[in-house]
């Protein structure tokens, strides 16, 4: 059975990635070319709020538990921290070269940035986040150039897809990171 539109919801600009807030029921919406995190009430329909950044915000994940968002800054190699209470920045936390994506896992109270580091790099990083004290905690080395990163909510297994360099020489994998729990 295929599912058809039901609607749209209008937004300033295109925006580059979406994550829903299952407990509020809320959806955040990065908009790159706006600089700012659109803030998105599906039963109004329409946009109640607006995350400025100072710079390009990139992907994101979402700790519903925390009610934070963790927004990666690929140009100056950090990751912010936002309330999704009061829709502020509340902290900053630097990472490694070019952060692409972050994802957080609530039963570890971990957060898992890649960082892409560029194509000059041989292989690039994840940044390990403990979300208590908004610290980096680890770093693992894994394939060149690690855009994407997904979490098995049930396992605590982390996967990070590996772009490579786009030739049979240096294909892109995926990297499988064990469960972690964040110190303390």
């Amino acid at each position: 059975m295929a599912s058809a539109s039901t609607g749209t919801i209008r937004t300033p600009g295109g925006p580059d990635a979406i994550r829903l807030d299952p407990s509020t029921g809320l959806l955040y919406a990065v908009q790159t070319d706006f600089s700012h995190v659109a803030v998105i009430d599906p039963r109004v329909p329409g946009v109640i709020a607006s995350i400025p950044f100072s710079t390009e915000p990139g992907h994101f994940g979402i700790d519903h538990k925390t009610k934070r968002l963790y927004v990666t800054d690929p140009n100056d190699g950090k990751v912010w921290v936002v309330s999704t209470v009061s829709h502020a920045i509340i902290a900053t936390i630097n990472v490694n070269t070019a952060p692409a994506e972050a994802s957080a896992l609530v039963r570890t109270g971990t957060v898992f940035v890649t960082n892409s580091g560029g194509v000059s790099d041989p292989h690039g990083t994840v940044s390990v986040i403990d979300e208590r004290t908004e610290s980096v905690v680890g770093t693992i080395t894994v394939g060149r150039q690690p855009l994407g990163v997904a979490a098995d909510r049930k396992t605590g297994i982390f996967y990070v897809v590996n772009s490579g360099t786009f030739t049979a020489a240096q294909a892109g994998s995926v990297s499988v990171l064990a469960p972690c729990r964040a110190a303390g």
